[in-house]
């Protein structure tokens, strides 16, 4: 398992001055897609769906985090 997402926010942090760096949905080592489903009446949605992908892999380096 690989701590490039760790380092790119501790020198992000030290680039920008910044006090924090979060990656959305770091912590549960996913991301979330919203998709805007077709209704019957073959108009879009107003209501859009949400579906969470787990990572299997790193988003910076490629090395499989599982």
């Amino acid at each position: 398992m690989c701590n490039c997402i760790k380092e790119t926010e501790e020198r992000i942090c030290k680039e920008l001055g910044a006090a924090s760096v979060q990656w959305e949905h770091f912590g549960q080592m996913r991301s979330e897609l919203k998709v805007v489903p077709f209704r019957k009446d073959g108009k879009r949605s107003r209501v859009p769906r949400y579906i969470s992908v787990d990572w299997r892999f790193c988003p910076l380096c490629g090395k499989e985090i599982r």
